[in-house]
């Protein structure tokens, strides 16, 4: 196992075999060769033939799906302008956000309550146009319907520009 993820994983392991008698992580493992792979581990406790406690496991390679994911990550978060989506609840909580709204609004994920809580519908901004107020509503309408909606509004910055 790499190093770098052994406490965390023997805690995790210990906590979810105390809480279950299984348990469900995700570490780096070492090859032969010294290179590491991405393991899927579900394992659980058993009493062996001998009468001892011991665990059995299951280890599989996710390798090629956490390079996929950590691929699709970095376009996420490097796409130009913003890519979110929200719920369709009282205050259309932010689900998740590509750092690009962060940046693009001037906010970080820490000083942005708005975005990181979602918007009221009472609570669109007052300087957006007729049109961008619209395309919201329209979006919260797809978003209660099932159809996803993409669209562009003009909103402004922490530092107060457009």
């Amino acid at each position: 196992m790499h190093p770098d993820d052994r406490a965390a994983v023997d805690a995790e392991v210990a906590r979810q075999i105390a809480e279950r008698g299984e348990y469900v992580v995700e570490y780096r493992m070492k090859k032969q060769n010294g290179s590491y792979i991405w393991v899927h581990d579900l394992g659980r406790r058993i009493t062996a033939e001998n009468g001892m406690p011991a665990i059995i496991s299951v280890c599989l390679d996710i390798t090629a799906q956490k390079t996929a994911q950590a691929e699709v990550m970095h376009l996420y978060n490097n796409v130009p302008g913003a890519v979110f989506r929200v719920r369709y609840d009282d205050t259309f909580t932010v689900a998740d956000a590509s750092d690009g709204l962060y940046e693009l609004l001037g906010y970080t994920r820490k000083n942005s309550p708005r975005w990181g809580t979602g918007w009221p519908p009472s609570s669109i901004p007052a300087i957006w146009t007729p049109f961008e107020k619209n395309c919201w509503r329209t979006g919260a309408a797809g978003i209660q319907s099932g159809t996803n909606t993409v669209w562009s509004a003009r909103t402004g910055k922490l530092n107060g520009s457009h």
